[in-house]
């Protein structure tokens, strides 16, 4: 692998890191309320959808981000009726 290819990579990776840690201190902020008045299910949609944004639409990278397998996010979209990949 080149090294510019390996900046690259690690430019994304980095990039990836400072919306996770932007999204941590919103929560950080937002204290106990939010998400844990949500079921399981309102949960697990909002993390989808926000898997498939960050993915723009890329059910396999979703997958990749979620650590599940692509066939588990395709049964998971038509389970929550998500639209185009990106929730609705």
């Amino acid at each position: 692998m080149k090294i510019a290819a390996v900046i690259a990579k690690l430019e994304k990776q980095q990039q990836e890191l400072s919306e996770i840690i932007a999204a941590l201190r919103e929560l950080d902020q937002a204290g106990p309320v939010g998400t844990a008045d949500l079921t399981w299910d309102e949960n697990e949609k909002r993390l989808l959808a926000e898997a498939l944004r960050r993915a723009e639409g890329n059910q396999t990278e979703a997958a990749r981000l979620l650590k599940l397998s692509r066939d588990k996010v395709r049964y998971k979209i038509a389970k929550h009726r998500l639209k185009g990949g990106f929730g609705g």
